[in-house]
């Protein structure tokens, strides 16, 4: 039986497209559209139809997440786990790698599994599309850690990403570290989005001007490959840096430590969530600690009431605090609990 793979390749396209072809023709190009319609015509493709998911068909909840390297999706994992153990679902887990075309398929095939419900990390603002495969099939869906820009028909769970960023960029500015530059990932979401915001509130709280050349966009996934001298001409000694997240920060330590360059004392870097759970560098990073696993555990419970009530027609979106410290061999150690904006 040939598969929807087999007719991307015969027609000389992606797997995504042959999907496009089937659940949104007019999206694509007449010729390509003929093209697919012709390969699957040759194969005699009969492609699966689209029905509504029953959560007493099939116990079990899709988890998609962007990068399943990143420990802060380990906790969220966990924690879905946990809830949907308790209540005699299973897990299955899906990574898109931080790639649209992944997260289309990985949804696709979701769908044709015939999950109960599905916890979703999005790619970024590009996944606006890939959300039809989810509302036309009425899949109940919980957004986790990002939300999809004109797309409010799922319910969420995030954190205060613009009160974090706010809040240790105000940390900064207050051990007196200037300027400040701001690594970020170069795929559009909206925690990248909501962070630099952050940043420019508290740049504005303290009378500054934010300077788009003061942000150095890496590979979300890779990020190790940032170099220090993208940064060091934006920071004199005495400078920070914002990383947008722990991996990045981690990135940014190993640059700077190869390029001689000494934090906390030639620069202090700081980021969300801890890039050194075994403490093997103290004090070198500002922290707006999220709860990853409390992330994962409350859009659990959200996903398991939306399964109890379909028809409910409020969509809720749960924004949890974080917390900033200051490590111990930073200047003026301190700890904020903040709460939700």
């Amino acid at each position: 039986m040939s598969t929807m793979r087999d007719v991307a390749r015969k027609a000389g396209v992606s797997p995504m497209t042959v999907s496009r072809v089937l659940s949104a023709p007019n999206l694509v190009h007449p010729a390509t559209r003929e093209r697919v319609l012709t390969a699957m015509d040759e194969m005699h493709y009969v492609p699966k139809q689209v029905t509504k998911v029953s959560s007493s068909e099939v116990r079990s909840i899709a988890l998609v997440v962007a990068d399943f390297t990143n420990p802060f999706f380990t906790q969220i994992a966990r924690g879905v786990e946990w809830v949907a153990r308790r209540h005699g679902y299973g897990m299955t887990l899906h990574n898109t790698g931080e790639d649209p075309e992944r997260e289309w398929e990985s949804l696709i095939a979701i769908r044709e599994t015939r999950a109960s419900g599905v916890i979703w990390v999005p790619c970024g603002d590009t996944s606006s599309m890939s959300a039809r495969i989810l509302l036309d099939a009425d899949v109940p869906t919980v957004l986790v850690d990002r939300l999809i820009p004109g797309v409010p028909s799922f319910d969420a769970v995030i954190s205060d990403n613009r009160i974090g960023a706010k809040a240790i960029v105000s940390t900064l500015l207050a051990n007196h570290r200037q300027p400040i530059v701001a690594v970020m990932g170069q795929t559009v979401t909206s925690v990248v989005r909501d962070r630099l915001l952050g940043l420019q509130d508290a740049l504005a709280d303290h009378h500054q001007t934010f300077d788009p050349n003061n942000v150095v966009y890496c590979d979300p996934i890779h990020p190790k490959d940032v170099l220090w001298s993208e940064i060091r001409p934006r920071v004199p000694s005495g400078g920070a840096v914002f990383a947008w997240n722990q991996i990045a920060a981690s990135a940014v330590f190993r640059a700077a430590k190869q390029a001689n360059v000494h934090p906390p004392e030639d620069v202090m870097i700081a980021t969300f969530d801890n890039p050194d759970p075994y403490g093997i560098t103290p004090g070198f990073f500002v922290v707006a600690q999220q709860d990853p696993y409390k992330m994962g555990t409350e859009s659990a419970n959200l996903l398991l009431r939306r399964l109890n009530q379909p028809n409910d027609p409020l969509k809720s979106t749960l924004i949890l605090p974080v917390s900033v410290h200051v490590g111990s061999q930073s200047e003026s150690p301190r700890s904020i609990v903040l709460e939700p904006s």
